[in-house]
């Protein structure tokens, strides 16, 4: 495999970081807050799987769409995620796109296409993509960018190349997979390395080949990947099959789904549930409990599992709900879950009561979703791209009346939460859930009115009489009494 190295000279950005974000949403939601507690799902035959959850009113997000009017070359979005440097990385029919939080920045030179479908940052840091042309890699360190062809894509199946990959997946082991129209690719030997010198790298590729009524006639997707705690892999077809990975067979097996969900578009694991995942589908999204077996328990002839579990039945249930949908993500920081639909937005659902939802954004088309390592979720569609940011109030919702009314917040640099009522300052600890009291304004102030953090950990209060207070090292002083 002929290998082609391009490298581009492009601008210095600062890259895409938790402060920005903090700081952006900070000074647009900055608003008068009154928490309350509250928990009343809506009755339905599915909500008999799933425990009463919080009501989703407590949450409250920030949301940013992003279309050509903001510097974006084209509406048509169809991945989206974020490097080790923070850069956000957009996936479009125009070529590759980096976002730094300010500027859009198009790569097309040097890719086998520009029509790229996805984006996989690796666990070691690197950064592939898959376009109709083949896999690459882009290397990037905020002054150059350079695009490698890892493994070039043809017409016909071949032992080097691979015909218009759809996605890309890292499982647990860091084996790559590939999904095509109608096969699934694992790259066996050697990794997907670009060319350090004049002989070319062939990766081996084993190939495993689905009957031609499992077959995607989509331009985007074909197969999507899964993998829970457990080790389990799940993989969902588009024409609305789903199968998981046999270690002891290397090979995938056939899962009966107990009713016709139509074209399934994603899946994702939920998070600490062995064997149970979620998929974005035309009828709704459906859950899949997959019953196991350790290998402890297993017969002899499957002691070989090297951990796997084994599935020995499997169970499911479609929630109509969110017809159409087509993304869903489930945060690893704090388990809320994420849906996009085709034609109904993107919609924040319970963890513990999928029945229960409720729209963020009007954004539609969404092709997909990502959760940065801040915990900011990105929305990829045919319509632009969307930010949504969780705000620092999340944090205090269901405190059991233990939260006094909060007129304004802020958040210091650490990520620490810090609210005022007018009486006192209050730390808020995110994990109990509850407000603590700092310091209580002095007598002959008037009420507390503002509340900002600055570089250094001060947090500093006004009040109405024009008091200026900064609280720093467990102690509360007065600055100025004037106005």
């Amino acid at each position: 495999m002929t290998q082609n190295q391009d490298t581009m000279r492009i601008s210095h950005y600062r890259p895409l970081c938790r402060c920005w974000l903090i700081a952006y949403f900070l000074v647009s939601s900055i608003a008068t807050t009154a928490l309350l507690s509250q928990s009343q799902p809506p009755p339905n035959p599915a909500a008999k799987r799933f425990a009463p959850s919080r009501s989703l009113n407590t949450y409250h997000f920030q949301t940013r769409i992003y279309t050509v009017d903001d510097g974006l070359p084209t509406n048509l979005t169809k991945d989206i995620v974020s490097d080790k440097h923070g850069f956000v990385w957009i996936a479009t029919d125009a070529g590759l796109v980096r976002f730094d939080g300010y500027h859009f920045l198009t790569i097309s030179e040097g890719l086998p296409s520009r029509y790229v479908k996805k984006l996989l940052p690796l666990r070691d840091g690197r950064l592939l993509a898959a376009t109709d042309g083949g896999i690459v890699e882009i290397e990037t360190d905020g002054e150059t960018a350079r695009v490698h062809v890892l493994l070039r894509a043809s017409p016909q199946p071949s032992d080097s190349t691979i015909v218009y990959p759809k996605s890309l997946f890292e499982d647990a082991s860091g084996t790559l997979w590939i999904a095509e129209p109608n096969a699934i690719v694992r790259v066996i030997t050697p990794p997907l390395l670009k060319q350090t010198s004049g002989n070319p790298i062939k990766p081996r590729l084993q190939r495993y080949q689905f009957p031609a009524q499992y077959a995607s006639n989509s331009v985007v997707r074909s197969f999507m990947f899964a993998q829970d705690a457990a080790g389990t892999m799940l993989v969902s077809g588009y024409a609305g099959y789903c199968y998981w990975y046999n270690p002891n067979r290397d090979a995938f097996s056939f899962l009966a789904l107990k009713q016709p969900v139509g074209l399934i578009h994603d899946v994702c694991a939920m998070n600490s549930q062995r064997g149970e995942f979620l998929a974005a589908t035309q009828k709704g999204i459906l859950h899949i409990r997959i019953q196991a077996i350790t290998p402890e328990q297993a017969p002899p002839t499957s002691k070989k599992s090297r951990g796997q579990f084994l599935p020995i039945n499997v169970e499911t249930l479609i929630i109509p709900t969110l017809p159409e949908a087509s993304a869903i993500v489930q945060s690893k920081r704090n388990g809320m879950i994420f849906c996009g639909a085709w034609y109904n937005g993107i919609h924040h659902i319970a963890p513990q009561h999928l029945t229960e939802q409720r729209e963020i954004s009007p954004l539609q088309r969404i092709n997909t979703l990502w959760e940065s390592q801040s915990g900011v979720i990105w929305a990829s569609s045919d319509q632009g791209m969307c930010l949504i940011a969780p705000s620092p109030i999340d944090h205090l919702a269901n405190t059991s009346g233990r939260t006094p009314f909060l007129s304004h917040i802020a958040t210091d640099t650490k990520g620490n939460i810090y609210g005022i009522n007018g009486e006192s300052l209050y730390r808020i600890d995110r994990e109990r859930l509850s407000c603590s009291t700092l310091a209580t304004k002095p007598q002959s102030s008037a009420e507390l009115f503002s509340i900002v953090c600055d570089s250094t950990g001060a947090v500093w209060v006004s009040s109405l009489s024009g008091w200026l207070m900064r609280w720093q090292n467990s102690e509360m002083r007065v600055v100025s009494e004037k106005n």
